[in-house]
């Protein structure tokens, strides 16, 4: 939850600083879905997803992680297929995401719990 909130509160500042138009106002492709003429660098669902898939990446490493990048990946794809995002939105977000991810990671490890090393009974991973 950190994650997300710092994910959202950095996107958010960014976009503040430098408000990049979204492609239909420049007459770039056609948006498929309605939205408002907010910045769009960088993608904020791309951002908040790849933070979450990240630390589940980061953390598990195993099916559910690939789960997590697997649907952060579509996230950040029909963002730019329904003609919201550019190219450089999704993959800006997903760079801060990730970013975003990796230090709160390392910043607060504290509360995260190991995982059981089930072919040794007893025997827990840190």
């Amino acid at each position: 939850m950190i994650g997300l909130l710092v994910t959202w509160l950095a996107v958010n500042v960014f976009r503040s600083w430098l408000s990049l138009p979204r492609p239909v106002p420049l007459d770039l492709g056609i948006q498929w879905l309605g939205h408002g003429a907010r910045g769009s660098f960088p993608s904020l669902h791309a951002s908040c997803s790849f933070a979450l898939a990240m630390v589940v990446a980061l953390d598990r490493r195993d099916g559910w992680a690939a789960l997590f990048l697997l649907a952060a990946v579509s996230i950040a794809w029909s963002r730019v297929y329904l003609g919201l995002h550019f190219p450089s939105d999704v993959l800006a977000g997903a760079m801060v995401g990730s970013f975003v991810a990796l230090t709160v990671l390392r910043a607060a490890p504290i509360g995260r719990r190991p995982h059981a090393d089930s072919s040794i009974p007893g025997r827990v991973l840190h």
